[in-house]
């Protein structure tokens, strides 16, 4: 799965502390890697990012390693990682 990195419109936190945290919570996943196929680096952060398509404008997150999640290329995602909607009224205020 390709995703890019992208300057979230939601910026604002919800109870889950952190947007790694959010992850967590809503994909039922642990990561202590990078999600990006072959990186290894366990500084992890939730990044903001998109599917590198047209037909798809949400707004996910996903754990990257910070130097990852400051790259603009497309990335391509290790297979079977979930992307979680970034916005709280889909998932923490449901």
């Amino acid at each position: 799965m390709i995703v890019k990195n992208i300057k979230s419109k939601h910026v604002e936190l919800c109870g889950c502390g952190s947007k790694l945290n959010h992850w967590r919570k809503f994909s039922n996943q642990t990561a202590t890697i990078c999600r990006v196929k072959g990186c290894s680096n366990k500084n992890l952060v939730g990044a903001s990012v998109q599917l590198n398509a047209v037909y798809d404008s949400t707004e996910y997150v996903v754990p990257l390693c910070e130097a990852h999640s400051n790259e603009f290329a497309p990335l391509d995602l290790v297979s079977g990682t979930k992307l979680v909607d970034i916005r709280r009224e889909m998932t923490c205020e449901c």
